[in-house]
């Protein structure tokens, strides 16, 4: 979030070299805070979103091996 005002100069003031596609919102500078707020939003909502993926998926490979483990036993 401390990067927003340089975000918005370069939306605004940057025509050579665009990291992004800004092009809509140069159009319409009142939203632009709102944008980038949305964005940085999304960027720390993904990363949890990744992490309890992560987390789902190594449990789920625990409940795996633990079942087949004691399947094993009382074969």
């Amino acid at each position: 979030m401390a990067q927003q005002g340089s975000f918005i100069h370069g939306v605004l003031h940057d025509n050579d070299k665009p990291s992004v596609e800004v092009e809509a919102l140069r159009g319409h500078p009142d939203v632009l805070p709102q944008a980038y707020d949305l964005k940085m939003r999304a960027v720390a909502y993904w990363k949890i979103v990744l992490r309890r993926l992560v987390d789902s998926m190594a449990l789920h490979l625990q409940l795996t091996l633990s079942n087949l483990a004691d399947k094993e036993i009382e074969t």
